[in-house]
């Protein structure tokens, strides 16, 4: 899902390169629940999230903290119980800094005993890019009852 058709040209392309195929739907994040709600999707094993903009397309379209904290939680009502998600978000840009760290406060607020959180940045801290993965701690053989 993305906002920008750009965005969902380029990765149908670079899935068809490896022989993959997968529905891509030209839809905002903020906009997960109710897309959920009109296609029922009973877990979400994995997720991944871009953010901030679309390089090379237009830098006036960026994620923004309260959209993406809501697809968080649309994805989060849904998450399976061995649920990997990879987050990129990038700070260099205006909001690019404070959607980051409301990100990674709400990832942080997650349950310790169900997911663990991994980050990584790379020499550019204050600007460059930073990896926030989540992975969940319950195998399937320990879902409660």
């Amino acid at each position: 899902m993305d906002l920008q058709t750009a965005a969902l040209d380029a990765t149908r392309q670079r899935l068809a390169n490896h022989n993959f195929t997968a529905q891509l739907f030209p839809l905002d994040h903020a906009g997960f629940e109710d897309f959920f709600r009109e296609r029922p999707v009973p877990t979400i094993d994995a997720a991944i999230f871009n953010l901030g903009y679309l390089p090379g397309g237009d830098h006036s379209i960026v994620t923004a903290p309260d959209s993406t904290l809501a697809a968080l939680d649309a994805i989060f009502r849904r998450a399976s119980q061995r649920f990997r998600l990879g987050i990129v978000a990038y700070r260099g840009h205006p909001g690019g800094q404070e959607e980051t760290q409301q990100v990674t406060d709400y990832l942080k607020r997650l349950p310790r005993h169900r997911y663990a959180l991994t980050t990584f940045s790379g020499r550019n801290t204050e600007t460059g890019p930073i990896f926030l993965g989540i992975s969940s701690l319950l195998e399937p053989s320990t879902r409660p009852t």
